[in-house]
């Protein structure tokens, strides 16, 4: 299966979670229906095939797009004494495309729909944190948890992000903009969140100014959980305690709240 996106060759960055979950979602498809998601650092649509390689189309080769079509060579006019000339659009040398087939609608007879392959189900974290090996604890920490992690270089492209995409987790470090957190832009982004938006989003906060796992204190910032820069050496485990009590907390009354259609 790839690992690196085919448009920005950057790397996915999948769990092992993540991989089981395509892997099984790939062993259900019809070999003419593709596997789609998008990728996390240039937000282009992945398609996979069946054993996990980029989706092709039937008959397309690979380099199909950049190959131009040959054209019949041109009888040299000047060895009979005349011009060379350019053969006309409507000469059998410019023939027009043959049109696509009609599409296959056997479906229609049996009564079932099948749709392609989505992954509906892959949850997103988003990573404001600057230096480089906090940012990498922290992702290996959401990645243990099944999360598709991304890594906005701003705070104008985090909100950007956030517009199109749902995500379950945030973490942010105050050293993300280098200014206290009463005047930095994303939080206040966050604060400002509708109720719909923001109950579904664990939010962690990092810095020293904080208390660890003090929970008045994350209330009082609209977060669920506030982390000290002396205790970011144990993240995972902090991180992972606190969303298992987010989910303790919160779960049952989200599950209520879809089954009454609401959010």
């Amino acid at each position: 299966m790839i690992s690196n996106c085919p448009h920005c060759q950057k790397p996915l960055n999948m769990s092992d979670g993540q991989k089981a979950k395509i892997k099984a979602a790939l062993s259900k498809l019809k070999p003419s229906h593709p596997l789609k998601f998008g990728c996390p650092i240039c937000k282009k649509s992945i398609e996979l095939n069946r054993n996990g390689g980029v989706f092709r189309a039937e008959g397309q080769m690979p380099g199909d797009r950049d190959v131009a079509k040959k054209e019949k060579p041109v009888p040299d006019q000047a060895a009979k004494g005349g011009p060379n000339k350019t053969p006309s659009p409507r000469s059998p040398d410019h023939r027009a495309p043959d049109p696509p087939k009609p599409p296959d609608i056997s479906w229609i007879t049996s009564g079932k729909m099948e749709e392609k392959g989505t992954l509906q189900d892959v949850k997103r974290a988003l990573v404001l944190v600057k230096e480089a090996s906090l940012r990498s604890k922290v992702a290996e920490a959401l990645q243990s948890m099944d999360l598709q992690v991304s890594f906005p270089e701003t705070v104008v492209g985090a909100v950007k992000e956030m517009e199109f995409k749902k995500f379950a987790s945030v973490v942010f470090h105050l050293d993300f903009e280098g200014v206290s957190l009463s005047d930095s832009t994303f939080h206040r982004h966050m604060s400002g969140l509708s109720m719909a938006q923001r109950r579904y989003m664990f939010y962690a906060l990092i810095g020293s100014e904080f208390s660890t796992l003090y929970d008045l204190e994350a209330l009082a910032f609209s977060a669920n959980v506030v982390i000290n820069d002396k205790e970011t050496a144990h993240i995972e485990t902090i991180l992972k305690k606190s969303q298992y009590d987010y989910d303790e907390l919160f779960g049952p009354l989200l599950t209520s709240l879809k089954a009454h259609g609401k959010r």
